[in-house]
Parts: C-alpha cells; structure tokens; sequence
C-alpha cells in the first residue's frame, strides 16, 4: 500500500518536472548572467533530494523575459550623433548670423550678379555717400514688409530697396527706414506742402528734404494707353540727386518765365530742383530778372513779350556789359508771332523757323509719324563728350527749326539726318515732303555775344543763348523715358552755369535682361539632374543607410 503510493507521488513529481522543462526551454534568454543562473539552478535541484509537492504545487508560473539593455558602445554613439547634430546646426545659425550683420555693415559683402550692377552704387554715388557729414534719412512711407511684398513680385522694387540701404554701408550718417504714412497720419504735419502717399520716398537732412514718386524712380512707359508699365529703374540717380539737394550749401539759381505759357513743365521744374537747381519764377512784365540768377529760362510764350520786358531780358544778359548769363529758350511746338523776344535772339545769331521739322529717314524716326520721337545727330560740341556710342539716343518730337547765323559765334546741338525738312505751318496736302527736304534740319544750337577778348592777356566776358526747338524733349514722357534726353539737358545746364561736377545723371537699370544664359539641351540636363537625379541620389542613400543600420 505504502509502496504504491511512493510511486504515484514519484509519477506526479516527474510530470511537474518535465512540464516545468518544457516551459523553460521555450523561453528565450539573452543574458549570458541568466543563462548561467539557470544552469547553476538545475544543477543545485538534481543534487537537492526531491521534495513531496503538494497538489497545490502543480501550477507553475513562467518566469518573464528580462528587458534588454542598452550596451555602453550603442549609447555612446548615440549620444555622439546627437552632440554632433547639434553643434552643426548651431555652427549653421551662428555662420548665417554673422553673414548677415556683416552683410549689412560692410560694403563689399553682398553679391550683384548682374551685368549692369543695378543693385549696387556707382563710383559717383559712392563719392558722394561718402562725402555726407551730416544724418540722412532715406524713408520710405510705406511699412517694410508691404514694401517686401512688393519686391518679392517686381525685381525693380527690390533693385530700389538694394540702392537704398547701399549708401549706409558707406557712411554711417545715411539711414533707410520704413514708416508707413497710413499708421503715422500724423507725417503729413511734417511735409505741409506736400502730397504724400505710400508710394513715396523721402530724402532729408535736417529741416531741408526731397519727396520722390514713382515717375522720379522708375521710367515708365505707355503700351497703347491700355496700361503703364516700368521700363527701367533711375533709383540712384533720382537718390543722388535728391541726397545732393539735401545736403549742398549751396545751390545754383535758375529763373523761370512762364507768363504766357499753358504748357506743363511741372516734371522738368522737378528734375531741376532734385538736381540742386534753386529756381525762382519771375513775372517779365512787373519783376526784373534776379542779377544772382545763372540762367533765365523762358518757357513756350503763346504771345509776345512787350518791349519793356524784352528789354529786361536784354538788360540781364548784358549784365552791365559783365555778361556771364545765359538763357534758355523754348518756343512753341506752333508758330506765333513773337517779333520783341525775336529781335533779342537775333543779336545772338539765332533765329526759330516757321513750322515743324520732319524726318524721312525712316531708321531715325522712333515714334509714330516723321515728326514724332526723332533720333537726333548731337555733332561735335562741348556737350556730347558726356556720351558714348553705347547710350540711349536723344530724340526730339514736333521741333521748331533752329536757324544759325553762320557770320556770327553760333554752334548746332541737335540736327536731323540728311533726309530731314521742314514744313510750314500753312502747307497744304499737296506739299512735297521729299522734294523740300533740304537735310541736316537744327533742332537745337546756342549763339554767343558779348566782348571777346583781343589778346591772350584778357578774358572773354560773353552771355549764351541756348534754343530747343521741341518742347516735348522737357515734358514728363521723354524725360522719365530711357532716352538721354534728361542727361544731355542736364549737361547743357551743368556746363553752362558752371557746375558740372555737381550735375547728376547715372544710366538708368534695366532688370529684363539675364546675365546667363544657355540653351535647350544644357537646360534640359540641368533640369535632369534637379527633378530626378537628386531625388533618385537621395532615395538610394537613404536605403543603404537604412540596409546598414538593418543588419548592426
């Protein structure tokens, strides 16, 4: 009895012990330290004699799998990945930083990969940045990220931004700033005189200042009359000037007689003034000609002066038979009788011709009809060593002919081609235009009187006529065009009151034009290798990275 018992305990101990086997070989144990446990464990249980379980004892639990660890190597590399990680990206932001304020601080710094250096001062400007001594504000009346909005679509808001901070890079005195005029109302209280809008930029220098507008800035151009487009950025030079204006101790004088004009010389007046002229407008027939003026101008008369003012005209021009003076005269694109102001510009060799220039050389003629946008011959005189053959032709439209008096000290300016005439204000539709073409039609020319000297001893004492035959050449649409028109005058202007180094006329910046340029198959291997080579480069990397990592 007992020994069958003896052996049905024995028989359920065995069971308990292969089912415990079982169970612990299906577990996996990475540790080395708890396989050796195990090991040592079985091996203490076989020389430990067996203990009776109890039916109680029946039910084992399988142990848990321990959580690995990480090893010390693993760790390592990890945290050195991301130390490494974080440094590159600090050194990355630091590096962009220091770019930046360096950028800003020193000239020199930034890039201009056009031809043209549109986004960066000339030699001129840098001179005269340089030579500020007092603070200059550059203020755009517009907030920064408006006017950057603008930029981001039209590169020549940009190229007006670039220029502007440029000049601070030179001298420290210059500032840009952004104050938009919609949030500060209360800027207008600051320029009374003035109509300002977002649109404007103003240059100034204590109590003295200059507001530009967009015509000042950019050349703008007419498709059709349908709609407006820029054709071409004028910001330095229209900044040069104004910063000249702002800045100069002095100024020279023009006086202006407008009495029996309608035409609008407002943009031409403008050009004067952002050029440092001070101008004075005079009534001839009550006022007399300032003596301190250098030059009178005389715009457009529609009816005659009266002998009283022609003689004040004279009266200023001798001088006291000083002489030193000069005038500029701009008559009528049509023909009025005006026999006092002629008797004046006969004394100086110049006479304006009925009627209007025509050209028939159809290469010379720019605009729309044989007396519109005519590109004219500037010869060889004092004024064209200002110009290269690269610069943009002056042209003239709707010109009155100019007529020299060989026997005396005249001198032509702006002539017509060899097919050019001239058509009086009473012709009829049967004028032969090709038949009266003479050639070689003035435009423009200049007489000289006064005392001329006999000897080397003594100097000239002489007064200059300047005539224009088109006015159009002084009107807004030529002088804010691409054309040299606004640079020949203001030449003329700088050479005759004596001021040249003071004249302003940097070459207006064309944006259109690509410095680089390649063809269709190089493009098509670049586009290549941007939309797929990269990405199929980048993909593969990540697979081998990923493949390598994988099998570690």
């Amino acid at each position: 009895m007992n020994n069958d018992e003896n052996k049905k305990e024995l028989s359920a101990e065995e069971e308990v012990i292969e089912a415990e086997n079982s169970e612990t070989e299906e577990i996996e144990i990475n540790s080395e330290f708890n396989e050796k446990a195990t090991t040592d464990k079985a091996d203490s249980d076989e020389k430990k004699p067996k203990k009776k379980k109890s039916s109680k004892d029946k039910k084992i639990k399988s142990p848990k799998a321990p959580r690995q660890k990480m090893s010390k190597a693993r760790f390592n590399h990890t945290i050195g990945a991301l130390v490494i990680t974080a440094v590159v990206l600090v050194v990355t932001i630091l590096l962009n930083v220091v770019v930046s304020l360096m950028s800003d601080k020193l000239p020199g710094m930034s890039i201009d990969l056009t031809s043209t250096g549109a986004f960066e001062l000339s030699e001129t400007s840098i001179k005269l940045a340089q030579n500020v001594k007092k603070d200059l504000k550059i203020t755009f009346l517009d907030d920064k990220q408006s006017y950057r909005s603008k930029a981001s679509s039209n590169t020549y808001y940009a190229q007006v931004m670039a220029i502007a901070e440029e000049y601070g890079k030179y001298n420290s005195k210059i500032s840009a700033e952004y104050v938009s005029i919609v949030d500060n109302p209360n800027l207008e209280n600051k320029y009374p005189q003035e109509t300002l809008s977002a649109d404007n930029i103003v240059i100034s220098c204590g109590d003295k200042y200059r507001v530009l507008d967009q015509y000042d800035i950019f050349n703008v151009k007419s498709y059709y009359s349908t709609y407006s487009y820029i054709a071409s950025s004028k910001a330095e030079e229209a900044f040069d000037g104004a910063i000249l204006a702002v800045t100069s101790t002095e100024s020279t004088k023009l006086a202006i007689v407008e009495d029996n004009s309608t035409e609008d010389f407002t943009y031409f007046k403008n050009v004067l003034e952002q050029n440092n002229y001070e101008l004075v407008s005079v009534k001839l027939e009550q006022e007399d000609i300032p003596k301190d003026a250098k030059m009178l101008i005389v715009l457009t008369p529609e009816k005659d002066f009266s002998k009283t003012a022609a003689k004040k005209i004279r009266t200023y021009l001798e001088n006291s038979k000083e002489y030193g003076k000069n005038m500029l005269y701009i008559p009528s694109s049509k023909t009025y009788k005006t026999p006092n102001l002629d008797e004046v510009l006969s004394d100086w060799g110049i006479t304006v011709g009925d009627g209007l220039a025509y050209e028939l050389e159809s290469s010379s003629v720019y605009g729309k009809n044989m007396y519109d946008g005519i590109l004219c011959y500037m010869g060889s005189n004092a004024f064209t060593s200002k110009f290269d053959d690269n610069s943009a032709p002056v042209i003239s439209s709707y010109a009155r002919p100019v007529v020299l008096d060989a026997d005396m000290e005249t001198q032509s300016l702006l002539q017509y081609s060899s097919k050019s005439g001239v058509c009086p204000s009473d012709a009829d539709d049967s004028y032969d235009f090709t038949g009266n073409a003479k050639g070689n039609i003035v435009t423009a020319g200049y007489g000289i009187n006064g005392v001329f000297a006999d000897d080397k001893k003594s100097s000239d004492k002489l007064s200059t006529i300047f005539v224009f035959g088109s006015s159009t050449m002084f009107e807004k649409t030529i002088l804010a065009s691409t054309y040299s028109d606004q640079k020949y005058i203001l030449t003329m202007l700088g050479e005759a009151c004596g001021r040249v180094d003071q004249e302003i006329a940097v070459e207006a910046k064309e944006l259109t034009q690509y410095d680089v340029q390649i063809d269709n198959s190089l493009a098509s291997v670049i586009g290549l290798v941007c939309y797929v080579g990269l990405p199929i480069a980048v993909i593969c990397a990540g697979l081998i990275v990923f493949v390598k990592r994988r099998n570690k």
